[in-house]
């Protein structure tokens, strides 16, 4: 898996993920390739140069460029010209096009069926509590809202201690779980594992009959094996 920006609407170029390196800039706008432009985005309400995406080892970071409409961050503008500090799951808008900065690509196959498929069965409880919390959000009293947000901090909090169990070593990732998932809305690392759902009921009929291990182009069991 891999952390970046995805872009999930507003555009033609919807479905477009551009994975963030430590010390590499990205800058987005509606200039051109050959104009220093990473991500090209498809939107007059663009600028040429809007706004530019770094990671380093404190963090990841947003600056707007002086742009004209402005750049949001979770439904907030952002100061022109002044760094902010992003966290995963940050959802942006730019013009029209919206963004989000999120774990890409399929979790490993063993933390899918790792204790009985856990973290699934973790994921599946943090889904229905974002459900809920986005609920009281809206039409209950301040207290049952901040009880449903500890109720899913306190389940992000087990999530990290059974997928750090299941053998994951990626310490953002970890990090991550482990303060709870800032964002309102449903974290980026539980939409993958609810994705794999199919293929975690697979693997788990496949059990300890066979061994599964990755392969460009897909999963190959111990049976598919050439002998």
């Amino acid at each position: 898996m891999r952390l970046g920006l995805l872009v999930i609407a507003g555009t033609q170029d919807v479905g477009t993920f551009v994975p963030l390196e430590e010390h590499r800039s990205i800058r987005l706008g509606r200039g051109q390739l050959e104009q220093g432009i990473d991500l090209y985005l498809h939107c007059s309400a663009i600028s040429r140069y809007h706004c530019e995406i770094w990671r380093d080892e404190t963090g990841i970071w947003l600056r707007d460029l002086w742009s004209r409409n402005g750049t949001y961050v979770n439904g907030s503008q952002v100061p022109r010209n002044e760094p902010i500090q992003l966290q995963p799951c940050d959802q942006l808008r730019i013009g029209s096009v919206h963004l989000r900065l999120c774990w890409y690509g399929p979790p490993e196959p063993h933390w899918l069926t790792w204790n009985g498929q856990t973290l699934l069965a973790l994921a599946r409880d943090i889904h229905e509590q974002t459900r809920e919390l986005l609920y009281e959000l809206h039409y209950s009293q301040k207290v049952v809202y901040e009880t449903r947000v500890a109720q899913r901090r306190r389940l992000f909090g087990i999530l990290h201690d059974a997928l750090q169990d299941a053998g994951c070593d990626d310490a953002e990732l970890l990090h991550h779980l482990q303060t709870g998932c800032s964002f309102r809305g449903e974290c980026s690392f539980v939409e993958r594992l609810l994705d794999q759902d199919d293929l975690a009921d697979l693997l788990a009929r496949i059990g300890s009959r066979r061994t599964v291990s990755r392969v460009p182009g897909g999963l190959i069991t111990s049976a598919d094996r050439p002998r």
